[in-house]
């Protein structure tokens, strides 16, 4: 699993009770103070996992490239990006193996929940809006963008595996913007 950086930016464990956490925020997108991000928790999977703060994978061969977490069930957060309900992308990253945080991030769909919650007891809410695969090599600057719309980003592996490199050749992009899904009229 790798996140591209781009060059001059400025930019689980299972068994949570998921009725116990605080309740979830009601502020309007972008209103809501800074978080220290905590927990990122799909319900619909029943996976609350722990945030890693990360920046640039310091291994020299790694080029540029965001650092993830190194135990699969962490979920590793772009500290040099927006936080949670800051103006642009909160983006947030983790391991598709059996077991890991993203795991199930291929399996989100249009209007499914994603709840980030703060070390402050504040949960927000967000919707996903757009599922996306492409290739690592291609990932969009919205990733990256400290301004606009508030939005959270779960990247995780995707699309072909690779057997004689051991990894999947895509990244798989679950977009998703403040609050819960819009009713079906």
């Amino acid at each position: 699993m790798s996140v591209v950086t781009p060059i001059g930016s400025s930019s689980g464990s299972v068994g949570v009770d998921f009725g116990s956490h605080q309740p979830v925020s009601t502020m309007q997108p972008g209103k809501h103070p800074r978080i220290s991000v905590a927990r990122v928790i799909l319900p619909g999977y029943k996976l609350s996992a722990p945030v890693v703060p990360e920046g640039i994978d310091p291994r020299p061969y790694m080029h540029g490239v965001m650092a993830v977490p190194i135990d699969p069930v962490d979920v590793g957060w772009w500290k040099r990006g927006s936080q949670p309900g800051e103006a642009g992308t909160a983006l947030f990253t983790g391991h598709r193996a059996i077991g890991g945080a993203f795991w199930h991030v291929p399996d989100l769909r249009v209007g499914s929940p994603i709840l980030v919650e703060g070390r402050n007891g504040v949960t927000t809410r967000w919707h996903v809006t757009e599922i996306q695969t492409i290739s690592k090599q291609r990932l969009p600057q919205l990733l990256f963008v400290t301004v606009g719309t508030p939005r959270v980003a779960l990247v995780t592996c995707g699309g072909a595996f690779d057997t004689r490199l051991h990894h999947y050749r895509d990244n798989v992009i679950a977009w998703a913007e403040f609050g819960p899904a819009p009713k079906k009229r």
